[in-house]
């Protein structure tokens, strides 16, 4: 997809909004193997949009087959399926540092207690080799939806899904979760401030001690697609450090979710960012509600 201009103006003036870091979480995904019971454990980051549990991250971190297809083989594996996510929150009480401290101490947040299990809730539909959308195959996880035309650019670029909290490891679940609220139709402009929060596995991160750390950058790109999402957007491109676990991590814009971390291009800061419009797209009609 090339990068277009904003296509969806505000219609109002946006208020900018406090991040609360108790909806920014560390995921653990547990996948096996259909045939040979073999285990695999993925991390990504996440973030709960939704009072009912849903979560959105990358779809990479929760799809193997997904990440095996757009990576040519590199990354992920034929024939894992996603068993079950354990999910972790900040604790009580944390605070969000602003710009100035992240650009200078950027200080890390301990999070250690998997308090959640989640299971998919929604992944975008896959694409033929010829471009026309069909369903995945019998390895699909839960959740695939039926087919869009979206060209393979698009498939490629829409890294994107969510997961819910379905019950608690410990304890009970809470009447609801403190959520990050989306703008999925209100964009950023190129040059615009964004901060990501998410759980870097290039830092200490030792058995189920994880570190949240966030990351500042600016908008490059707005991308649009090129069939399904002709002149829509479908994410953008940002000035941003990130490394490996970030994957899935919230791109905030004046306090509000435009999009999760997907992949940096390499020797870079580029940083791609799947945006939040597809997402809402698809889940138009599906009784998902999320925070807005």
């Amino acid at each position: 997809p090339v990068p277009i201009p904003p296509l969806l103006p505000a219609p109002q003036p946006i208020e900018d909004r406090a991040i609360n870091l108790q909806s920014v979480v560390v995921i653990k995904c547990l996948f096996k193997n259909a045939v040979t019971s073999a285990k695999v454990t993925v991390y990504g980051s996440g973030a709960i949009i939704s009072a009912g549990g849903y979560i959105v991250t990358a779809r990479h971190v929760i799809d193997m087959a997904y990440t095996y297809a757009i990576t040519g083989g590199k990354q992920g594996l034929v024939g894992y399926i996603l068993d079950s996510c354990d999910v972790a929150v900040p604790p009580e009480g944390t605070k969000t540092p602003t710009a100035t401290e992240i650009r200078t101490l950027n200080p890390f947040t301990p999070v250690t207690e998997f308090a959640y299990r989640a299971q998919i809730a929604f992944v975008p539909p896959d694409v033929s080799p010829t471009g026309t959308s069909a369903p995945t195959g019998t390895s699909a996880p839960a959740g695939t939806s039926a087919p869009t035309g979206m060209s393979e650019a698009e498939h490629d670029f829409v890294d994107i899904a969510l997961l819910r909290i379905t019950s608690a490891i410990n304890g009970a679940l809470p009447h609801s979760f403190v959520v990050s609220p989306v703008k999925s139709a209100i964009l950023p402009a190129q040059g615009d401030e964004v901060v990501t929060f998410g759980f870097p596995s290039g830092i200490p991160s030792y058995g189920n001690n994880f570190y949240l750390q966030g990351s500042i950058g600016q908008v490059k790109d707005l991308v649009g697609g090129d069939q399904f999402f002709k002149d829509q957007p479908v994410g953008m491109t940002a000035v941003m450090e990130t490394i490996g676990g970030r994957s899935g991590s919230p791109v905030f814009w004046r306090g509000f979710i435009v999009g999760v971390v997907s992949s940096k291009e390499d020797y870079s800061r580029t940083t791609t960012v799947a945006g939040m419009y597809p997402l809402a797209r698809f889940i138009e009609g599906k009784n998902i509600v999320i925070s807005q």
